[in-house]
């Protein structure tokens, strides 16, 4: 197979990083790199997603580096691949691709969690593949308005190419629905169109973005747990 660029901004980028995916050559936008910029970035990405709910939910801070290591020892122990998988260099992409879109990157474990239980060659009944469990058509649609190059079917198995084509699309629904979380977040699973029609008959469907929530603020729990105990473990 052919590598390819994925995400060449149209904006000039100082720092580029260069991640291998099984079939792809993706070059990451720089994104925050100081503990106070990812926290940041972080902390709004809580208030779009959660609302009023943030309250519920006390902040986190880790760095970036951080993030990655907590987020692969996560993935290790859930994420369904062959044992020579890349835990690291895919947890980097998740971060990379989760700041850049300005998302937290436990949301996008949450989104894996709830749409495919982790498992890369989940298959939905409509056609949705992977991870984040995309449609090939959204895949392509979401690449031809942004510029990306077409994706085939096959490609969306491997995690990074999930990953990057799934978080585009979060993105561009984040700004169709001025970053309302319960909007967005739902529209990934009913289609904008078909919320937009329940919105104006005056419905509020939130089941889908109430399973997303549960399972990031489980999540959130989890790799807080993991830190600590990591730290303790290191001090003895």
């Amino acid at each position: 197979m052919k590598t390819r660029t994925v995400f060449q901004n149209k904006i000039s980028v100082l720092a580029m990083t260069t991640v291998m995916g099984l079939g792809f050559s993706i070059e990451l936008k720089s994104s925050p790199n100081s503990v106070k910029s990812v926290a940041k970035t972080i902390s709004n990405a809580r208030q779009e997603l959660l609302g009023d709910m943030k309250t519920l939910s006390r902040e986190y801070v880790m760095g970036k580096s951080e993030l990655v290591n907590q987020i692969s020892i996560h993935l290790k122990k859930r994420l369904r691949v062959k044992k020579t998988f890349d835990f690291h260099k895919f947890a980097k992409v998740i971060v990379e691709e989760s700041l850049k879109h300005s998302f937290d990157p436990l949301f996008a474990l949450a989104v894996m969690r709830t749409e495919s239980t982790y498992n890369p060659r989940a298959r939905g009944s409509i056609g949705e593949i992977g991870l984040m469990q995309i449609r090939p058509c959204t895949a392509n649609w979401i690449a031809k308005k942004l510029g990306l190059p077409p994706v085939k079917t096959s490609e969306l198995y491997d995690p990074t190419t999930n990953i990057v084509y799934s978080l585009a699309y979060f993105s561009y629904l984040k700004k169709k629905f001025n970053k309302k979380g319960e909007r967005f977040v739902q529209a990934y699973n009913m289609g904008p169109t078909a919320l937009r029609r329940a919105l104006n008959r005056g419905r509020k469907p939130i089941f889908y973005y109430s399973k997303v929530v549960t399972h990031y603020k489980q999540i959130k729990f989890s790799v807080e747990r993991q830190k600590t105990q990591y730290q303790q473990a290191s001090i003895h």
